[in-house]
């Protein structure tokens, strides 16, 4: 056969190349436009954490009066939850807002002004800020965070590499010389837990804890013998598996810094531990609370706070007054009596820490619940009382040691601002001078 007879033969295989590549071709954007509306469609379905849709429920509770301006926004000169507290607060939710407003949020966090960055305010904002970035990745949305101006304060920068934003969200793993970190350790109650789970979890991490607490001794020559450290462990545990199974939203924070100062003779020692959900308060005044008994004289106290005239709107409050007297010890919102004896416990042996019992400008262990806020420096100390011929310690945090009296009201307050959930921050200063050394047999006694 002639070439020229042979065209139609080939110009026909050429088409039906031609059309199957362009088949190809519409299957290939058919299948991009079917997986992209696929993955359009299941990211819609994301639905807000249950935290930050705590948070979000919580909104009416917290302040606005701080203002971000072109994307941009000023971290206060203290940024504290106890030394600065509404200024602080309001910082934080204005973030919180601005987060909530803007699908693709952008904005700076400057740092510059920042002289005093404490633990518990840096924490609360990081927590917020991975709650975020977490929901706008999954979402497809694109998040602008960055922090500005840090680099000007050292204590600031060494806050934020150690166990802050950069360790956080960063992945950072920096070692900074006379620095000891306990890193963030976040535990949140998931599907398919079980209670033997969840107590080999507290093992280890009350383990993880006590190892933090003893460096930081030993940096400062500190020894602690066996026994001084299983008590240690017990109440550490006691403390963990409490903020745990409190929190209403099914979780618990714990997370701390020592930092040595320059001259070497003393250190700061900070620590951490806190969760979300129902207020101490809350919790009792549920009708779901489980031991009534408890309730009940709350309830008789506040009669008698009421006749006597000792509530004062935003001063002290019922709300105040449960708070304090739930952290006596045989109290508890379990049915189980035997749980209430953590919280004067942990009082009690952090701040022995610190050696000698004398009052400073630096150590303190405050506790956060809602709008109560309670302060312990050793200015009151804790009593043992005998009732019934039984012994158990209170903190009254008055002279009589009667919780029918009422509280020094420098020392337990009612505040402005709102805590969602309970929080107990430790800053305690460890001097060279008050440490003390263990006998020669090492039994810690």
């Amino acid at each position: 056969m002639s070439r020229k007879s042979n065209r139609p033969i080939y110009f026909a295989k050429l088409g039906k190349i031609r059309y199957r590549k362009k088949l190809r071709r519409k299957k290939k954007i058919f299948r991009s436009d079917k997986s992209s509306n696929s993955l359009k469609k299941s990211r819609s379905k994301i639905k807000l954490s249950r935290y930050l849709d705590f948070f979000y429920n919580h909104d009416k509770k917290f302040k606005r009066s701080y203002k971000i301006r072109n994307d941009q926004i000023i971290i206060p000169k203290i940024f504290s939850l106890t030394e600065k507290a509404n200024e602080s607060f309001s910082c934080i939710h204005a973030i919180l807002f601005h987060l909530k407003g803007n699908k693709e949020p952008s904005l700076d966090i400057d740092y510059s002004n920042c002289q005093e960055l404490h633990l518990d305010a840096q924490m609360y904002l990081d927590i917020l800020l991975k709650e975020h970035i977490k929901y706008f990745r999954l979402k497809g949305y694109n998040i602008k965070l960055r922090l500005i101006g840090f680099r000007k304060n050292p204590s600031v920068l060494n806050l934020l590499a150690s166990v802050g934003s950069f360790a956080i969200h960063n992945q950072l793993d920096v070692v900074i010389p006379g620095v000891i970190k306990y890193p963030l350790c976040e535990r949140k109650k998931r599907k398919g837990y079980t209670s033997k789970s969840v107590m080999a979890r507290k093992e280890i991490d009350t383990t993880s804890l006590a190892d933090y607490v003893i460096n930081c001794l030993g940096e400062m020559n500190r020894e602690m013998g066996s026994e001084k450290r299983n008590d240690l462990c017990k109440v550490i545990g006691e403390v963990l598996i409490n903020a745990e199974e409190h929190s209403t939203m099914g979780g618990r924070y714990s997370v701390g810094q020592f930092v040595k100062n320059p001259n070497g003779k003393s250190g700061l020692f900070k620590l951490l531990i806190f969760n979300f959900g129902e207020t101490i308060y809350e919790k009792f005044k549920s009708k779901d609370c489980p031991n009534k008994t408890v309730v009940k004289r709350m309830s008789d106290l506040s009669e008698n706070y009421t006749r006597s005239g000792i509530f004062k709107s935003s001063i002290f409050e019922e709300e105040t007054l449960w708070t304090l007297y739930a952290l006596q010890e045989g109290i508890t919102s379990f049915a189980d009596w035997k749980r209430g004896n953590g919280s004067i416990r942990f009082i009690e042996s952090f701040f022995n820490i610190k050696g000698n019992q004398q009052v400073d400008q630096t150590s303190r262990l405050n506790i956060l619940s809602g709008s109560t806020r309670i302060l312990f420096d050793g200015s009151h100390r804790i009593k043992e009382k005998v009732k019934m011929g039984e012994k158990f310690k209170v903190m009254t945090f008055n002279k009589s040691g009667e919780i029918e009296n009422p509280p020094d009201q420098n020392y337990v307050t009612f505040a402005d601002f709102y805590f969602p959930g309970t929080m107990i921050s430790a800053n305690i200063q460890i001097d060279e001078n008050d440490i003390f050394k263990p006998d020669s047999n090492r039994d810690g006694k």
